[in-house]
């Protein structure tokens, strides 16, 4: 159950990152 959250919770975070992140390459680029 503990396991489920954290895999939950990285996944989310992941998730925000690649988001955030998308834009900002493509404003470099």
């Amino acid at each position: 159950m503990a396991s489920n959250g954290v895999c939950r919770l990285g996944r989310l975070l992941g998730l925000v990152g690649f988001a955030f992140s998308f834009p900002f390459r493509l404003k470099v680029w």
